[in-house]
This record gives structure tokens, C-alpha cells and sequence, in this order.
């Protein structure tokens, strides 16, 4: 497998934006990743909601409309489409972010709740997907760049 992903590397022309975290590079500023965390056993949504919104207005996460879509789920809407879903069971998913602006909304997330989960016994991952108008080479080349990452400890 390790030979086949290098010659996927040395056929398809690769540009990686990085950035200051070596562990988890964007693949682009707006990244077609998903990135999912479990913070707590529960969360006040209208608290985090209003940390998010706070946050925003200091430049340190996106402006994005808030809309609660459930007793116990709430949307954030960037401008620029990307989301982000609170769940009132602890997790958060955000769809398009870059690895840095993702950080900083786990970062908000602690400091916003009062019962974090201890590090050990949070969980996160995270997937990439590809629309459909995207093109193969682009799939190639990211899946070529994801077999060397690292997993990033929360």
C-alpha cells in the first residue's frame, strides 16, 4: 500500500497549503474536510451560541447566522456556506473548515463549557469528501497527502 500511495504522490502534481500545525495541514483555505469532536456530556447550546457569536465579533472564529433546528441541535452558517452543527449531547461537526479554524472553535467550545470532558475521554476525527464536479487528479493527490498524516491527540 505504502509503495502504491508513493507512486500516486510522484504522479499527480501536489500543493499542500499547510500551516502552523504539522499534525493536520488544511488541503485548502476552505477545506473539503469534516472535522467531528465530543466536549462534554451535554452542552447549553444558547450558552455556546452566544460564545460563538462574542468570538466572532474579536476576528477569532467565523461570522455565521445561528439557527436552532431542534431542541438539541443548533446550525452555524458561515457567509460563505460552510457549517458548523453544536449538539446539546456534547459534539461538535464543522463541514469546510481549515484545520487552524476548527482548533479555535474546539478552543472556544472548552473554555465556553463548564464540564468539559477530561482529555483522555474525548473523541474526534475527522473524514474529506469531494463533490462531484471535483476532479479525480484532486482526489488522488489528497489521498496521497492524508496517508501521511498524523493522528492529532485532542
Amino acid at each position: 500500500r505504502i509503495a502504491q500511495e508513493e507512486e500516486l504522490r510522484r504522479q499527480v502534481p501536489h500543493k499542500q497549503s499547510g500551516g502552523t500545525d504539522d499534525t493536520m495541514p488544511s488541503i485548502t483555505p476552505h477545506s473539503n474536510r469534516c472535522y467531528v469532536i465530543c466536549l462534554a456530556d451535554e452542552m447549553d447550546l444558547d450558552r455556546i451560541n452566544s460564545a460563538w457569536e462574542q468570538a466572532s465579533d474579536m476576528g477569532v472564529v467565523p461570522a455565521a447566522k445561528i439557527r436552532r433546528l431542534g431542541a438539541d441541535v443548533c446550525a452555524l452558517e458561515t457567509d460563505d456556506g460552510r457549517l458548523c452543527f453544536t449538539f446539546g449531547f456534547g459534539s461538535v461537526v464543522c463541514w469546510g473548515f481549515s484545520w487552524n479554524e476548527f482548533r479555535r472553535v474546539r478552543r472556544l467550545l472548552r473554555r465556553s463549557l463548564p464540564d468539559v470532558l477530561p482529555p483522555e475521554d474525548m473523541e474526534s476525527d475527522w473524514l474529506s469528501f469531494k463533490t462531484a464536479h471535483e476532479s479525480m487528479e484532486s482526489l488522488y493527490a489528497d489521498a496521497a497527502a492524508d496517508a501521511a498524516l498524523t493522528v492529532d491527540s485532542t
